[in-house]
């Protein structure tokens, strides 16, 4: 009894996350032939009465986004007792969450106001007070330990691999690390660094290095491949359009003033990695072009 799609949204309630092909191609040829785009499958709503069924596929990409994926995880340790501003150990509560969460050794936040760095024995842990510019402060019973995520002197390509494999569950094999390394080293040949104290949009910290670093990504979708690419001046081979490959009248440019900057502030050497990046007031230096 029932239509296609009510028996389709009965056998599969689990949608979400899962790939899906959209497959183009000419008559007479064979599937292998054709042309496949590969996606996965943000949403999907119905059958409506008329029996429309409506699936909204998007690409991998979709899953940095914030409310899919954050870095760092969310640790769910807290203080199991009061400690002074010079209490050199700590405990964690509830038990058995050390080994469960939180790695041999590393730097977190206590209360969203100290960052330390500690040694760890089960939930036991050894802490060094107020460090990357924070006070040591009295923190009281169930005040939460927060790890922090450190990139330190790391290639672009691989801060970006480890993000999107390691925290937005992105599978490894939609990326090959070597083409991105070959690019960042031949192309931008920096390096950088970042203290990510609390949990933080994925998408959001990818976009904050792709504009630092001047870099492009995007999704491949026959090749199933994400690309990076560093933007720099156009190569002298590079495809042009000329009025043997345009349509008449197919082609427009349009002027886009709002995009042009005649000033450029840019704030640098952040001193307290818990306040807002908004915040100029947290910042060493400034360079101003014009």
């Amino acid at each position: 009894q029932g239509s296609f799609w009510g028996k389709f949204r009965a056998r599969q309630p689990f949608l979400f996350g899962r790939s899906i092909r959209w497959i183009t191609g000419l008559a007479g040829q064979s599937i292998e032939e054709m042309e496949t785009r590969h996606y996965v499958i943000d949403s999907f709503d119905g059958p409506t009465p008329d029996g429309k069924y409506t699936l909204v596929a998007k690409d991998v990409l979709k899953l940095v986004d914030g409310d899919k994926s954050q870095a760092p995880e969310m640790n769910s340790g807290f203080l199991v007792a009061a400690i002074t501003s010079g209490a050199t150990s700590a405990t964690l509560s509830p038990s058995g969450i050390g080994n469960a969460e939180y790695p041999s050794s590393g730097a977190a936040v206590i209360a969203g106001r100290e960052i330390v760095t500690f040694t760890r024995s089960a939930d036991a842990l050894t802490i060094t007070r107020g460090q990357m510019n924070t006070v040591a402060a009295a923190a009281n019973a169930q005040d939460r330990v927060q790890m922090v995520l450190k990139y330190t002197a790391a290639d672009p390509a691989d801060i970006i691999y480890d993000l999107m494999v390691n925290y937005a569950g992105i599978s490894a094999s939609y990326i090959t690390l070597t083409d991105w390394q070959n690019e960042t080293g031949t192309f931008l040949a920096r390096l950088y660094s970042a203290d990510i104290c609390e949990p933080t949009s994925v998408g959001t910290l990818i976009s904050e290095l792709i504009q630092q670093a001047c870099l492009c990504i995007w999704w491949d979708d026959v090749a199933q491949q994400i690309r990076l690419k560093v933007l720099r001046g156009i190569v002298t081979d590079a495809a042009r359009f000329t009025p043997e490959n345009t349509l008449k009248g197919s082609l427009t440019s349009k002027e886009q003033p709002e995009k042009r900057l005649s000033q450029v502030w840019t704030y640098f050497g952040r001193i307290n990695p818990l306040k807002n990046l908004s915040d100029t007031d947290n910042y060493r230096s400034t360079s101003i072009m014009v």
